[in-house]
């Protein structure tokens, strides 16, 4: 929008009798008549139409209502830009502060990943290589005549789905209820265990045929799911490197996993 006050050279609260001497005086001084500049036909022009305008008090009026409009507009355009900015300028410097803190650090979730991954890999080893084993005897053995009554006290509840078994050597099993009966007649039962962190692994009866019950709720078993996401975060951690806060996560989930996996193996 063209500013007619500055074409005639006038301040926006000029009266209309300086309006009208304001005009007077450019069109003499821009008239092509007199004033053979190569732009006074243009600017002459302009001073007519400004005059146009701020010559008449109705198209004044509504010339000045669109000029204070387009002020508040433009006012309002930089305000939401500034605000913009400044937020922009604020949330970076945050970020760029998170990550100045974070960057001593990095060397360690570094070390972090890798014990992860060792970890991850002995237990794998620990599920791939032979099992050891051990005979040891039931804490009490029972009589064909009390089945009955050692079943009932033997499957803990109604709605359990597995009992435990218990040696003199001190080991505690947990096995399916559909085999308790094999294993509480036995005077003797072969314990496996993991060759590494000497995980249950499973357990056999000396009857012919003998009667084998593997163990299902262990890290070798339902929770085997938990040293493969150990694996793929451990790698992650040590082969890509996306920003140092996308690396403290992923520390973070190594050794949340690391920890679940350390009470798993102690409860079962």
């Amino acid at each position: 929008m063209k500013d007619y006050y500055k074409i005639l050279e006038i301040r926006s609260g000029a009266s209309h009798d300086e309006v009208k001497k304001a005009y007077r005086r450019l069109a003499v001084r821009y008239h092509p008549d007199k004033n053979k500049y190569e732009g006074a036909n243009a600017l002459f022009n302009e001073i007519n139409e400004a005059y146009q305008v701020l010559g008449d008090a109705k198209k004044r009026a509504a010339y000045d209502e669109s000029i204070v409009a387009l002020s508040a507009f433009v006012y309002s355009q930089y305000r939401t830009s500034y605000t913009y900015r400044r937020n922009g300028n604020i949330r970076a410097d945050k970020k760029a502060q998170a990550k100045q803190r974070i960057k001593p650090y990095l060397r360690y979730f570094y070390i972090i990943s890798k014990v992860g991954l060792i970890f991850g890999l002995l237990l794998f080893a620990d599920a791939s290589l032979p099992m050891n084993s051990q005979e040891e005897s039931l804490e009490q053995m029972i009589k064909e005549q009390d089945l009955a009554k050692a079943y009932e006290r033997y499957k803990l509840n109604g709605v359990s789905s597995s009992a435990i078994l218990r040696t003199k050597e001190g080991s505690k099993m947990e096995i399916d209820k559909g085999d308790l009966l094999a294993f509480i007649t036995s005077p003797k039962i072969l314990v496996y265990r993991s060759a590494i962190f000497s995980e249950f692994m499973k357990v056999e009866t000396f009857h012919d045929p003998p009667r084998v019950a593997g163990a299902y709720y262990n890290i070798h078993g339902f929770f085997i799911f938990l040293p493969a996401l150990l694996v793929i975060t451990s790698v992650i951690g040590i082969f890509y490197h996306r920003s140092p806060e996308f690396d403290l996560n992923v520390t973070l989930v190594s050794c949340m996993l690391m920890l679940i996996i350390t009470v798993v193996m102690f409860m079962s």
